[in-house]
């Protein structure tokens, strides 16, 4: 009997032993799982469709056949991981679904490598103005989705260029520019990757959101269309044209306070946080509220909380990724809201005015 036959046949008898109600032996049974999945290095012949229709899908190309074969064992442990945690899901044990997605044969150390890029280097420096008087006795509304405002330029992708704090820092000010001007703007993110390294960031190894924010109040950033996106480093372009968004203040909010980072989102615009992201679950993310106790106050990556809200019961952030439209819910992610601060998400909350 192959690993598959073994992967299939311990699924069919957990979800049988289920039944209708989740006992606690049925509990155990999850937990056994993974014992019963061997791991394996040969490709499971049953899925060749599957995959070469996911490689065609993604448009993935490899330099040999070995390469091929490494990637594609990654991508069978993820679609493991998937239908293991779809099921636990079914068994009310998540909040949340996942799905198979074009980082499906990366590891979880590739992706930090070069997908995250956040660092909190001088991020908590007192020289960033804390959160004004306003927003302390602000009263936001029950829900918010700036999207709806027009007041969200669409998903991008970083690319293999860890420059999540540049896609948040121009995220954020792309929105406050749109509610001073009436005019949604672009901006570049390449602009940051290039020329933000005398103010602290590094490129596409990764920065932060003082260094972003000072670099941006300086000297102002272009729009996309004058300074395009390339995902790698390349030499600065210095002469600027007359049309920059320039930041005029930022603002950083209490350490975990999910309550002034709801009225900050709530009444000013979207916020630029940063989070742990290195949880399995948090790449395959596909819909419902993401939440997960084992994830850390270690954050790794710099995202845009758009809004939030409640889902069937259970509150949450709205978020806005930069890892493309294929990622979650075309480029969103539902995260736990109320619910300890998970992932750090309000642990490193800024945002601009202009």
């Amino acid at each position: 009997m192959n690993n598959y036959c073994i992967f299939w046949l311990s699924i069919s008898f957990l979800y049988l032993v289920h039944q209708e109600t989740m006992g606690p032996s049925s509990i155990c049974l999850v937990a056994l799982l993974s014992l019963l999945i061997p791991a394996h290095s040969a490709p499971d012949p049953t899925l060749d469709t599957h995959w070469q229709l996911w490689v065609k899908t993604h448009q993935k190309s490899y330099k040999d056949g070995e390469e091929e074969r490494a990637r594609r064992t990654i991508w069978e442990e993820t679609l493991k991981f998937i239908t293991v945690h779809n099921l636990e899901y079914s068994l009310g044990l998540h909040t949340y679904e996942v799905g198979m997605n074009h980082l499906g044969d990366m590891t979880g150390e590739e992706v930090a490598a070069t997908m995250t890029g956040y660092t909190d280097s001088g991020d908590s420096l007192d020289n960033v103005v804390h959160v004004p008087k306003e927003i302390l006795e602000a009263l936001p509304p029950a829900s918010k989705d700036w999207r709806t405002k027009g007041c969200v330029t669409p998903v991008r992708s970083q690319g293999s260029c860890g420059s999540c704090y540049a896609f948040g820092a121009v995220g954020a000010l792309e929105c406050q520019w749109k509610r001073k001007t009436g005019r949604l703007v672009t901006f570049s993110p390449q602009e940051l990757v290039d020329c933000s390294y005398t103010v602290g960031n590094n490129g596409c190894k990764g920065g932060g959101s003082n260094a972003s924010f000072t670099y941006m109040k300086k000297y102002g950033v272009m729009e996309e269309s004058a300074y395009p996106y390339t995902g790698k480093e390349a030499q600065c372009k210095k002469e600027k044209p007359s049309n920059v968004g320039v930041v005029k203040q930022f603002y950083r909010l209490p350490t975990g306070n999910e309550v002034l980072l709801k009225k900050a989102v709530g009444t000013v615009g979207p916020v630029y946080v940063a989070i742990d992201s290195s949880r399995q679950g948090f790449r395959m993310y596909k819909s419902g509220v993401y939440y997960d106790p084992y994830c850390t106050t270690k954050v790794d990556h710099a995202v845009l909380v758009v809004g939030y809200g409640t889902d069937n019961g259970k509150d949450y952030w709205l978020v806005k990724n930069s890892w493309g439209v294929g990622y979650g819910d075309k480029g969103y992610i539902k995260m736990a809201r109320n619910r300890g601060n998970n992932c750090a998400i309000a642990s490193h909350a800024v945002y601009p005015t202009v």
